[in-house]
C-alpha cells in the first residue's frame, strides 16, 4: 500500500515539520527506505535535513558526496543523501562477518572515517565506504537495538507482553526459533538467568494464542515460526483439523489446543470443531469406534452432548459381533483420562448387567484402569 502510506506519512511529516522535526525526519526516511515517496515529499525532507543538520560536518559530506550542492535541488540527489543517511551518528549498526553490532559515534568529514562503538566496549574507525559496504543499520524495533536504546522498553515487554519479545527474537532467525535460541537472545541482558524459569512459562503460555505465531515441535522443546499474516487460534486449529486423515487425529489436536489456552471463547470455539468432527465421524458407518468415543468422552468431559452418548459409543466399543464383552478395547482410547473416564460409564453403558459382565471378564481388565474398575465393583 505504497501510495497510501505516502498520502499519511506526507501529511505527519508536515503535521510534524514545525514543532516535532525529529520524528518528521523519521517518518520522511522510513517512507523513502520503503521506496514509498514522491519529488515533493523528497523536497520535504530536503528542507528538514537543512533545517536539523545544516551545521553538522558529516551532512556536509553527505551533501557533497551526493553533488547536492548549490541551488538548484535534484531530487535523485536528495535521494542518495537520505539512503547514506542510515548510517548518521547514533545509528546502530550490525557487522554480520565478526565485528557485531555497535553504534556509530562520530563522522569526521575530513579524512571521511566513522568511530563506531560496539557493545563489548571497543571502539574502532573504518572508512566510511567500509562502512557503506558491511555495516548495517538496524531498525529502531530490532531487538539488538533496543537493547542499547530501551532497555527499559524491553524489560516492560517481559513483565506485560512476553511473548513480544520471542518475536522479536525469530526476526533475528529469519523468522524460526527454538526455546534454546530465544534463551540465548534474551539472557542476561533482558531477562536475569535466576528469573528465567519464570518468565519462560509466562512467554510460552502467552505465545500459545499470539496470531502471530505458529508453534510447531513439543511441549518442552517447542519451535516458535512467525507467520506471514496473523491467525486465531480457532483459525489454526480448523487449518490443522483440515489436514487430519481421520476422526482420533482431529481431536488429538482439539485437544492439545485446549490444554493452551484458557480465554474461554477460543476454548468454546474448539470445542464446537470437537462436535463438528465427531457428528461427521457418526455419519459414517464403518468409523472408528474408540476414535467416536474419544471426541465423545471429551465433549461431555466439557458438558457438551451430542446425538449419540458417549455410554452408547462405549457399549458399541467393548461388545464383540457375537455380544461378548471385549474390555481390552478401553486401551484403544487416547488417554489415560479418557480411559477412566469410560469407566465411569460401565453402568450405563452395560446396564443393570454390568457387574457380572465385568466380573466374567475381570482378567481382561486392562491393568491401566483395573484399580478403578475394582473399587467400583466393590
Amino acid at each position: 500500500m505504497a501510495a497510501k502510506a505516502l498520502e499519511l506519512g506526507s501529511s505527519m511529516v508536515a503535521e510534524l515539520s514545525g514543532n516535532d522535526p525529529d520524528h518528521a525526519v523519521e517518518i520522511g526516511h522510513t517512507l523513502v527506505e520503503l521506496g514509498a515517496h514522491s519529488d515533493a515529499l523528497l523536497e520535504q525532507m530536503h528542507q528538514l535535513l537543512e533545517q536539523r543538520h545544516t551545521e553538522d560536518g558529516w551532512y556536509g559530506m553527505l551533501k557533497g558526496r551526493a553533488g547536492l550542492e548549490g541551488e538548484g535541488l535534484a531530487t535523485g540527489r536528495v535521494l542518495e543523501v537520505m539512503s547514506r543517511y542510515s548510517y548518521r551518528p547514533g545509528q546502530v549498526l550490525n557487522h554480520p562477518a565478526g565485528w557485531g553490532v555497535g553504534v556509530g559515534e562520530d563522522i569526521r568529514a575530513s579524512d571521511q572515517e566513522v568511530t563506531i562503538r560496539f557493545i563489548e566496549g571497543r571502539t574502532q574507525e573504518f572508512p566510511f565506504d567500509t562502512v557503506l559496504d558491511t555495516f548495517k543499520r538496524l531498525s529502531a524495533r530490532d531487538l539488538r537495538a533496543m537493547k542499547i536504546r530501551e532497555m527499559e522498553v524491553l524489560q516492560r515487554l517481559a513483565k506485560e507482553e512476553p511473548q513480544a519479545l520471542i518475536r522479536k527474537a525469530a526476526r533475528l532467525y529469519r523468522g524460526r526459533i527454538n526455546s534454546t535460541e530465544v534463551k540465548r537472545e534474551l539472557t542476561p541482558d533482558i531477562i536475569p538467568t535466576s528469573k528465567w524459569n519464570t518468565f519462560w512459562k509466562k512467554a510460552k503460555e502467552a505465545a500459545n494464542t499470539d496470531p502471530w505465531l505458529q508453534i510447531e515441535g513439543t511441549r518442552t522443546r517447542p519451535v516458535f515460526i512467525l507467520r506471514k499474516q496473523p491467525q486465531s487460534l480457532v483459525d489454526e486449529v480448523r487449518k490443522s483439523v483440515g489436514h487430519t486423515a481421520d476422526v482420533g487425529s482431529a481431536i488429538a489436536v482439539v485437544r492439545d489446543y485446549l490444554a493452551r489456552t484458557e480465554v474461554e471463547a477460543e476454548r468454546v470455539a474448539l470445542l464446537d470443531i470437537a462436535g463438528e468432527v465427531v457428528e461427521k465421524g457418526l455419519a459414517e458407518p464403518e468409523g472408528n469406534k474408540a476414535h467416536l468415543l474419544d471426541g465423545l468422552l471429551l465433549l461431555e468431559a466439557h458438558d457438551r452432548h451430542q446425538s449419540v452418548s458417549a455410554a452408547v459409543e462405549l457399549k458399541e466399543l467393548l461388545t464383540s459381533e457375537e455380544g461378548h464383552l471385549v474390555p481390552t478395547a478401553l486401551d484403544e482410547l487416547a488417554t489415560q483420562e479418557a480411559r477412566e473416564h469410560a469407566v465411569t460409564l460401565l453402568p450405563d453403558a452395560l446396564g443393570e448387567q454390568w457387574v457380572d459382565r465385568t466380573l466374567d471378564q475381570l482378567f481382561e481388565i486392562p491393568v491401566t484402569v483395573m484399580e478403578q474398575v475394582v473399587d467400583m465393583l466393590v
